[in-house]
């Protein structure tokens, strides 16, 4: 049983890697907790994760995950760069900076809901009947 343990777990493990539909989680994520390690943000990021820049079905974005969108994160961009880790490294940095100067959609930017430990993404609001 400890055997089929060490067999299935790599093997999900590099089928989500794999996967198209989780490219955002894969690489982003991990970056997302290195930027930010040791912020008050951590336990609920840690929690959230997909939820930092999705809500709902994966591929809905929040306004975090529309803003990064907009700032240039993409799977063109990631698989341009994964091969050099300190290029991607610094291609996450950017992006996460840019993003923490921008307003999210309540209004404060998102490096001011950061500080706070709050998530930085908001998923739109219910439309009203």
């Amino acid at each position: 049983m400890r055997c089929l343990r060490f067999l299935v777990i790599p093997l999900v493990v590099a089928v989500c890697m794999s996967a198209n539909s989780v490219w955002a989680i894969t690489p982003f994520f991990p970056a997302f907790v290195q930027h930010y390690r040791g912020t008050p943000l951590m336990p609920l990021a840690v929690k959230a994760q997909c939820e930092i820049c999705h809500y709902g079905e994966e591929d809905e974005r929040n306004d975090y995950g529309l803003k990064l969108s907009e700032l240039g994160a993409s799977e063109k961009k990631f698989m341009e760069l994964q091969e050099d880790r300190a290029k991607l490294n610094a291609w996450f940095k950017e992006l996460f900076e840019k993003a923490e100067e921008k307003k999210s959609s309540s209004g404060v930017t998102f490096g001011e809901l950061i500080e706070k430990g709050r998530l930085p993404g908001t998923p739109p609001a219910a439309e009203k009947p």
